[in-house]
């Protein structure tokens, strides 16, 4: 499972390579998934709602979006626990998760690597994800895995892709 957790990362960022900083017009993907339903992206600057965020509200300091910056804590979400679930094989508290999301970040860029992950070098974040981005890519996974599997979680269509 935890392949497949970086397969997935690594084509959600290439559907967002592909479309924006290559212009390549759809389909991006081959995967239904990816092509038909609306994934947040894996950087989470990337995303319009933290774009718009960082344009058009003010924060005395960043870090309030950055959710403790590339080395800081992470919350884990309700979405975060069900996709650490899922890569631990079992019910996954909140330390869990947290844990898996250590590992995860200690181990991205062999496995993105070797999936020639387009690393993004813009915006606030350069290069790896952040484990806020990770904790966000636990919950996109979640909802990838259920509809790979036919199930209909809660999550927009995407009318755009190309499908």
């Amino acid at each position: 499972m935890r392949e497949r957790f970086w397969d997935f990362v690594a084509a959600r960022h290439h559907v967002w390579h592909l479309r924006f900083e290559e212009g390549v017009i759809p389909p991006w993907t081959t995967d239904t998934a990816l092509r038909d339903y609306h994934f947040t992206n894996v950087y989470r600057d990337l995303d319009p709602g933290t774009t718009f965020l960082r344009a058009d509200l003010s924060y005395e300091g960043d870090e309030v979006l950055r959710c403790g910056g590339n080395d800081g804590w992470v919350l884990p979400g309700p979405g975060a626990l069900k996709g650490a679930s899922l890569l631990l094989g079992g019910r996954a508290s909140a330390d869990d998760a947290r844990s898996l999301i250590d590992q995860l970040s200690a181990e991205q860029d062999d496995e993105l690597g070797a999936r020639e992950f387009p690393w993004w070098y813009g915006g606030e974040q350069e290069g790896p994800l952040s484990k806020a981005d990770l904790q966000n890519c636990l919950c996109e996974f979640y909802k990838y895995v259920a509809l790979s599997d036919g199930k209909r979680p809660r999550i927009r269509r995407y009318h755009g892709g190309g499908g």
